[in-house]
């Protein structure tokens, strides 16, 4: 207690200066954290779409023609049954958000019409849906749409019962950020794409078709195959062409760019903010030899000294550090109003991140503050602390 208190002291006597290298440092923090977070999402991004889909994977967005807004299109079973031999690893995914109460909360559920599914008159629950929902709750869309139980489910007039989720959906990234949006598997309830209806209007979403051209050399022509066949059958929409790994790729391109100077930038500033922080000690040692000398004197060891010494660098690093984290969440909650295809979140890695860097600079610092302090203080009373 008497070390700390101690320390306490000489921190707010110096407070000045200290507060100026926790300013610092907290910046440069933020930003070489903020690099690690983007870099760090960035990759486990890639991971979760390549788990779903390979290099190869074209995808189709359909979308209505429409000079007001651009609305999901809707697509039907025939659909499918025009192109599924055309192609191969072909999947179709129709998505709408409904609203559910769950013991009167409401929850926003997207609900998924898929090829994927093969049972007729059957739906499949997420994980993330299947532990929300023990009891009946009850779907909304525009109006009453039904209900949902553990075991069955009545939509839009139709009932369907309870099978386990097909091994091709688990763990699929369905949509990523279109129309603002994240689609998961375990977020979500899936229907069988032939029991949609052609009449029924699929509200405002993701209509996704996602396949693999049998011949690899000839993709350009197998998907202009696929979209000549769709577009017979509905001229009144648009299909936009992509790869989903390659569109993520290219459009995280320029801010990765951004993101390495940002963290030669931030490296750089901390590596002087280090140097600086060598010279302030240096000079507090100088000016503290006489505090050292009577310390000494009434019965203090050497042991004790670098102890205070190393306690209050950590406090002045890990405060900037802590500081810096903090600034990193506000960087990343101000980012989220952004429009980004990338979702930028806080993570774990970042943290072990900050606390290397303490104890790196830790080192760094102590070691350059013990050997200037085994100069000011007598050999014979170093040598005396061992005997």
């Amino acid at each position: 207690m008497f070390l700390i208190e101690k320390v306490l002291k000489r921190l707010w006597k110096n407070r000045l200066i200290y507060l100026i290298l926790v300013v610092e440092l907290a910046i440069g923090t933020m930003f070489l954290g903020y690099s690690f977070q983007y870099s760090f999402s960035y990759l486990q991004d890639k991971k979760e779409l390549e788990k779903s889909m390979s290099d190869e994977t074209i995808t189709i967005e359909i979308i209505e023609k429409s000079e007001q807004e651009e609305k999901s299109a809707s697509f039907e079973y025939a659909d499918y049954e025009r192109i599924k031999d055309k192609v191969r690893n072909l999947e179709v995914y129709l998505c709408t958000h409904g609203l559910v109460d769950v013991q009167g909360e409401m929850k926003e559920i997207p609900f998924v019409f898929t090829n994927l599914m093969k049972d007729a008159k059957s739906f499949s629950v997420g994980e993330e849906v299947s532990n929300d929902i023990a009891q009946k709750a009850q779907i909304y869309g525009d109006t009453e749409n039904g209900w949902i139980e553990e075991k069955q489910m009545l939509y839009d007039g139709e009932e369907y019962r309870r099978v386990e989720l097909p091994e091709a959906l688990k763990a699929k990234v369905i949509a990523r950020n279109v129309f603002e949006d994240n689609i998961y598997a375990e977020k979500s309830v899936f229907l069988p794409l032939k029991d949609l209806k052609a009449e029924q209007i699929v509200p405002s979403g993701q209509t996704i078709v996602r396949y693999e051209p049998k011949d690899m050399g000839h993709r350009e022509k197998a998907n202009q195959e696929v979209v000549e066949i769709l577009s017979e059958n509905h001229p009144e929409y648009s299909y936009g062409i992509q790869n989903y790994i390659n569109n993520f790729e290219q459009v995280n391109e320029r801010s990765l760019e951004y993101v390495k100077y940002m963290t030669a930038l931030s490296l750089l500033g901390i590596w002087i903010m280090i140097f600086g922080y060598l010279g302030i000690t240096k000079q507090l040692y100088v000016k503290r030899q006489k505090e050292y000398a009577i310390c000494l004197s009434v019965g203090a060891t050497v042991k004790n000294l670098i102890c205070e010494m190393i306690l209050e660098n950590i406090v002045v690093l890990t405060a900037g550090v802590a500081l810096g984290n903090i600034g990193i969440m506000y960087l990343l909650q101000y980012r989220k109003s952004e429009e980004m295809i990338l979702d930028v979140t806080y993570q774990f890695e970042t943290l072990l991140a900050s606390v290397l860097l303490i104890c790196l600079m830790g080192v760094i610092v102590n070691y350059s503050g013990y050997k200037k302090m085994r100069k000011l203080v007598p050999q014979e009373m170093i040598r005396n602390m061992y005997h």
